[in-house]
């Protein structure tokens, strides 16, 4: 593959690595992508909005409103992986594919099955990648969020307990994880920590990139909150 480094905006030395696959490969997985997407995408639904669902990353904004004008004392939480796509263990992502895409394991494991080389654009080998995806190839996203799901399922069932049976949301959009109900419960599942099954996964959060807005909201030291608004998914989510 080669290997892109994408300078991040606002974020001094920092960049978002990119293992562009060859033509052929790119070409196959568009087709895969196509044929299989929304197959698995309906698997992964209401937790998984980016994998073979129409408009899902508008849909996930909409929520988003649609939650904060629910109740003055609703708030809606997002939440940041660090370096997701790059960090996801290979195991559980194989595991999540035999799950939800069976027919794609075997060409799981041969892409996969050992350390990517990584090449500059001259041809010459810089590194080697040995987990997460191959971002920037078209089937990144599916077998990200085939991995993911599982992590998904285990955040749910905390914020469930939280919320009891007041009504409440949680979803992602690939990477992008965000919560949405009583705005005591975002608040302390934001502060909670994270479960071992996640870090051993390699699934590890940015608190200082959190968000939380909400009517009732308070102030908090660990992560940004407004009583405003804020933006979630590049849509604007709030008050007028």
């Amino acid at each position: 593959s080669r290997c892109l480094l994408i300078p991040k905006p606002g974020e001094a030395d920092s960049f978002r690595p990119l293992g562009i696959g060859e033509s052929w490969y790119r070409l196959l997985g568009r087709i895969v992508v196509a044929s299989l997407g929304g197959v698995v995408g309906q698997q992964l639904m209401p937790l998984q909005l980016a994998v073979g669902i129409k408009g899902g990353v508008e849909i996930a904004g909409r929520l988003c409103q649609m939650m904060f004008d629910f109740n003055d004392d609703y708030a809606v939480g997002g939440m940041d992986i660090k370096n997701a796509f790059n960090s996801l263990r290979r195991g559980p992502v194989l595991d999540g594919v035999a799950r939800y895409c069976p027919q794609l394991v075997r060409f799981f494991r041969c892409v996969y099955g050992r350390p990517g080389v990584l090449r500059n654009s001259k041809g010459d080998i810089v590194g080697e990648s040995g987990s997460g995806g191959r971002q920037g190839g078209p089937l990144a996203a599916l077998f990200y969020c085939c991995g993911l799901q599982q992590y998904l399922v285990v955040l749910k069932e905390i914020f469930d307990g939280l919320c009891g049976d007041r009504v409440h949301l949680l979803f992602s959009y690939a990477d992008d994880i965000h919560v949405a109900g009583p705005t005591e419960a975002c608040t302390a599942f934001l502060n909670s920590e994270i479960p071992q099954a996640l870090q051993e996964a390699g699934i590890n959060f940015v608190m200082r990139k959190f968000k939380l807005v909400g009517r009732s909201v308070g102030p908090s030291d660990r992560f940004m909150t407004s009583r405003e608004g804020t933006s979630f998914l590049g849509a604007p989510c709030g008050s007028e």
